[in-house]
Order: structure tokens, then sequence, then C-alpha cells
């Protein structure tokens, strides 16, 4: 049981360290501009879905329960 929950933290560490080295990459087919690409809304997350995601994640990982507390809103991405 140890050893699955273990298992379990380092990939989900491998895969967040994954994802951040992966995303750091600079990419020179942009347009000149860099601060507003679209000002057209992409997401839009209510605080009940992120409450629950939260909820499914901190079953394998107890310390995400944490995270609870800072969610005071909805979320809209641009």
């Amino acid at each position: 049981m140890n050893i699955n929950r273990l298992i379990l933290k380092f990939s989900a560490i491998f895969l967040l360290l994954l994802i951040v080295v992966s995303s750091c990459t600079k990419d020179d087919q942009g347009p000149d501009y860099s601060y507003f690409v679209s000002k057209e809304l992409s997401v839009s997350y209510d605080k009940e879905y992120i409450d629950g995601l939260l909820d499914v994640v901190s079953s394998s990982i107890p310390e995400v329960s944490s995270l609870k507390s800072f969610v005071e809103s909805d979320i809209d991405i641009l």
C-alpha cells in the first residue's frame, strides 16, 4: 500500500516536472507582440467543478485537500 502511494507520488511529481520543463521552451513562430493574444474566452471552470477535481486527487494524495481553502470563486481563462 505504501509502495503504491510512493510510486503514485513520484509519478505525479515526474509528470509535473515534465510539463514544466517542456512548457519552458521558446516558440519563435508566434506573433511579434507577446502579451495580448486574444480576448476570447477559452475555458471556464466553476468552483464546484474545481472542488470535485480536488476531491478526486485528494483520494490519492491527501495533501491536495488543503488547497480547497484557496478556491474562492469560478475561474475564466482567456
